[in-house]
């Protein structure tokens, strides 16, 4: 995090809750998350049914790297 975006964050929480107690709880309630929370929601919903995978890449000359496809999967 960047003093900028935490800015940018508080500026958009205070375009619809101006008030900085909204700001408070939300930082609060963020400090509260544990990692078996974290660790709860990740096999909820990071399962392979939902995963992608995404490889960037080219090959000589910008071309598409070898065995790259265009709008599917490989």
């Amino acid at each position: 995090e960047t003093p900028a975006s935490v800015a940018g964050f508080i500026a958009s929480v205070l375009a619809v809750a101006p008030d900085l107690d909204v700001v408070r709880a939300y930082f609060t309630e963020l400090g509260n998350v544990t990692a078996e929370d974290v660790a709860h929601v990740a096999s909820a919903y990071l399962t392979s049914t939902r995963r992608f995978v995404v490889t960037l890449a080219t090959g000589a000359g910008g071309e598409p790297a070898a065995g790259a496809t265009e709008g599917g999967a490989l």
